[in-house]
């Protein structure tokens, strides 16, 4: 049985609450499905890292959510912490996405940046890798899975072409989720 997810589309966020691009803020982005919007919150800023846009366009593939986070100078792991809520159309009540999948693209880098990103939804998910060969190493965590960069190799922009930098998650009536984007640095 092939189940097809429902494709969301995450344009045009608006903020709610909060100081653009800080920590605590949220921005709604509508009509992510039929009758959902989805309320995204920035939750916390790790070892240094900060977000300089909330969703990136004309690169990528415009319809995924695309952070644009900078990681400090030196070494570490930095990242971005956001929670993905989905609601019921210009409304606060929660609204589940029957046939939820999330792919994360472009985790790519380099000799000295290697980047990374972790979903987790309560209650745990599949994962599914969208190539053969993928230049990436995913690992368990708490209720799902983080991804990052193993090969060094950097694709320019936000490549959505580029299948072995990717893996999905995948799970049934999703109210929210949570994903960290970010980089080890050596």
């Amino acid at each position: 049985l092939t189940v097809k997810a429902q494709e969301l589309s995450f344009v045009s966020p608006a903020i709610a609450s909060g100081n653009d691009l800080k920590e605590g803020s949220v921005y709604r982005f509508k009509n992510v499905t039929k009758g959902a919007d989805a309320l995204v919150t920035v939750k916390k800023f790790v070892n240094g890292a900060n977000l300089t846009l909330i969703d990136e366009t004309g690169t990528g593939y415009d319809k995924a959510f695309q952070p644009k986070i900078y990681a400090p100078a030196g070494s570490g792991t930095s990242y971005v912490e956001f929670e993905i809520s989905f609601v019921k159309e210009n409304t606060s009540i929660l609204r589940a996405i029957a046939d939820f999948s999330a792919t994360a693209i472009d985790i790519d880098g380099n000799s000295q940046l290697k980047e990374f990103a972790e979903i987790t939804i309560t209650g745990g998910c599949a994962k599914k890798f969208l190539a053969a060969t993928v230049d990436i190493a995913v690992v368990d965590v708490h209720h799902g899975y983080k991804a990052f960069n193993v090969s060094g190799k950097e694709f320019s922009g936000i490549d959505e072409t580029a299948l072995a930098g990717m893996f999905s998650v995948e799970k049934q009536g999703v109210v929210s989720y949570t994903v960290k984007y970010g980089a080890i640095k050596t």
